[in-house]
């Protein structure tokens, strides 16, 4: 028995390390500890979609995580500062109270829209020269104000929630992962479409087991970290 025990505590340690070289390698990549077959985009790729693929496994394995192995402190603890509440969702009630209140806020969106957009608007619209050709005259304030409300509207691309479920292998959950808004055109004259501008990490966690095809009981596992992207910007750009 005592033989066994050495043996597990072995076997987590070798885990442990092997993770924590893997974290501090710079040519360590988010995906690289999962199974092949995951494709990463690079960034000068990136058109519509971030591809982060995994790929599909079993419904469930005997050495799956149990209840006691998914400790709410514990694990947000392993995950510290790179844990996201406001991108991630525990279990199902939390990510379907989240994506509700997701549609509710999308809906009631053109309420405030005029009020979001003002605030946001970038300088180079603030700034633009309204001055009527061929006469000394500018358009008024009001009318000025209007125009560079409609120029931010058309040109604006917004972050739009996407929830996907990774699975009870993957702690938190449920990531909201985004996508950006599908406009016809961002652009005056058309011809721009909203694109991928910017990406963050969001801190996850990864259930492994030496031998995953045996009960959890007798099975020797641990939380890996690692880093999953999710949208952040979105920007109006050339389709080429």
């Amino acid at each position: 028995m005592c033989q066994l025990n050495l043996m597990k505590i072995t076997a987590l340690l070798v885990a442990y390390l092997l993770c924590t070289v893997w974290q501090t390698s710079s040519e360590a990549q988010p995906w690289k500890h999962l199974q092949p077959g995951i494709v990463p985009q690079p960034d000068g790729a990136a058109r519509d979609k971030m591809k982060l693929k995994i790929p599909p496994e079993p419904q469930s394995y005997p050495s799956d995580p149990l209840q006691s192995d998914r400790d709410i402190v514990l694990l947000k603890a392993k995950l510290g500062e790179d844990y996201s509440q406001d991108r991630t969702a525990l279990n199902k009630d939390e990510f379907l109270m989240k994506k509700n209140n997701a549609t509710k806020a999308h809906e009631k969106e053109n309420e405030f829209v005029r009020k979001m957009l003002t605030k946001s608007m970038p300088e180079e619209i603030k700034t633009l020269d309204f001055k009527m050709p061929g006469i000394k005259r500018y358009l008024g304030p009001k009318a000025s104000k209007k125009l560079q409300l409609w120029l931010w509207q058309v040109s604006h691309c917004s972050v739009v929630p996407k929830w996907k479920d990774l699975g009870a292998r993957y702690w938190p959950r449920y990531v909201n992962v985004g996508k950006c808004s599908k406009k016809a055109t961002c652009s005056f004259p058309s011809g721009m479409k909203c694109r991928i501008a910017k990406t963050k990490n969001v801190g996850m966690l990864r259930w492994h087991c030496l031998d995953r095809l045996v009960p959890r009981k007798d099975a020797t596992c641990i939380w890996l970290k690692f880093n999953y992207p999710v949208l952040a910007e979105c920007k109006c750009k050339c389709l080429h």
